[in-house]
């Protein structure tokens, strides 16, 4: 059960390297624009190491990513 909250629940983490669009959108507010921006920067740049590195993709309110970072995972 811990397990399964601790990686599911409301304070699981979105793992920014393998998250599907759907996730980054639901779970961290992005748009769908930011969404396709961050996944496309990743699969160009390969995976992303902080939140700085997220911040850093073309296309995402860098403000936005800042609010967000401690619901991300690396």
């Amino acid at each position: 059960m811990a397990y399964l909250v601790g990686n599911f629940g409301p304070d699981a983490k979105v793992n920014m390297n393998t998250a599907p669009l759907s996730e980054l959108m639901v779970v961290l507010g992005f748009t769908a624009d930011e969404s396709k921006a961050l996944v496309a920067y990743r699969a160009d740049r390969g995976g992303f190491k902080d939140w700085s590195d997220v911040a850093k993709a073309p296309g995402v309110d860098s403000k936005k990513v800042e609010a967000q970072k401690d619901k991300m995972a690396f």
